[in-house]
């Protein structure tokens, strides 16, 4: 079995595994990848709800490869490859080695763009995918006349830097009069100031990830975040930067970590721990599936949870497992699983 993926644009990223069939089909190019979680299999490993609940996202990622996430099945955690996610090392500005930075900024700034640095010639993270989890977001405009002042004051100073750099004496373009009044015609009778608008953008090498809040004057996507997760791409051991841009007017505070996370072969090696059920068939209303249980547990799946699943000749609800899926528990002296049928609307 093999599993396919079509990508639209140069623009895309393919999920982790995925490779270019040299085929394209709609204009829509054609990866294929022969390793990828199955619909119905047996985790090889179980963790707890609340054992989860502790990692962090990358982590989490890691976990869900080969354990199935469950409130009441006895925990038997398999931690293989969540073993080998690494907390980062990173310095920031060139300061001190840290694996957890607060950063607190104040834009526009004449100060040097941040910038974190990394050590990317680590043989146990070479391949990995680079991941910055951002948490304790907070983002605060600050009144009009602030706004107005901060911008002013990087004008001014970023002018003089230029000239004193340059040996001029003046640039014939510079206008602080009409750097104001251009200002306040862009800023004065805007909202979006105040809204809670702004942005966070990371970049490693050719790759560029941004974090976007939308604001409160835009009600049907107003929904504001703590923390988010930017996937930077692989870790090459010839790019060792990470820039930082911080594009809104106004203070930026946030904690920053970065991780690197196994893909290609530890992840095939992952999901081949795993059992897959056999002769998985998908009928209009029913899934029908052949399992023989060496142990008892739960069958994790990536079906999407509902009420209304339940196991043939049973009413009861099945359990939901990984977060947001399907769960089937068995045990040993079951050893055929049969089928089950999914809820009618």
């Amino acid at each position: 079995m093999f599993h396919v993926f079509f990508k639209n644009s140069d623009n895309e990223f393919e999920p982790a595994g995925y490779e270019d069939s040299g085929t394209a089909t709609n204009s829509q190019e054609l990866l294929t990848a022969d390793q990828t979680i199955p619909l119905i299999y047996h985790s090889a490993g179980t963790m707890s709800q609340q054992q989860f609940n502790r990692l962090d996202p990358s982590q989490k990622e890691a976990a869900l490869i080969n354990n199935t996430i469950t409130k009441k099945a006895k925990t038997t955690s398999n931690q293989t490859l969540l073993n080998q996610v690494i907390k980062v090392p990173f310095s920031y500005l060139n300061g001190d080695t840290v694996t957890k930075k607060h950063v607190s900024v104040t834009m526009p700034s004449t100060k040097i763009d941040p910038f974190i640095t990394i050590d990317s010639t680590q043989k146990n993270i070479k391949g990995y995918e680079l991941h910055a989890h951002i948490s304790n977001i907070s983002f605060h405009s600050g009144s009009l006349n602030q706004r107005y002042q901060n911008a002013t004051n990087n004008y001014i100073q970023t002018h003089s830097e230029e000239m004193m750099l340059s040996g001029q004496d003046t640039d014939l373009r510079y206008s602080t009069q009409l750097f104001k009044l251009n200002w306040l015609r862009k800023n004065a009778t805007s909202i979006s100031g105040n809204t809670g608008t702004f942005s966070i953008q990371l970049g490693y090498g050719e790759t560029t990830n941004v974090f976007e809040q939308m604001g409160n004057d835009n009600l049907s996507f107003y929904d504001p975040k703590a923390s988010t997760t930017l996937n930077l791409g692989t870790v090459k051991s010839s790019e060792n930067l990470v820039s930082l841009s911080l594009p809104s007017s106004g203070k930026y505070d946030f904690d920053l970590t970065l991780w690197a996370v196994p893909t290609g072969s530890a992840v095939t090696k992952a999901i081949n721990k795993n059992t897959p059920a056999k002769n998985i068939r998908l009928q209009k209303n029913s899934v029908t599936a052949d399992y023989q249980a060496k142990r008892s547990g739960i069958l994790a799946t990536t079906i999407p949870y509902s009420t209304g699943w339940h196991l043939k000749g049973s009413t009861s609800k099945l359990p939901r497992v990984n977060e947001a899926f399907v769960g089937i528990p068995i045990k040993v002296v079951i050893t055929i699983f049969n089928w089950f049928t999914r809820p009618h609307y």
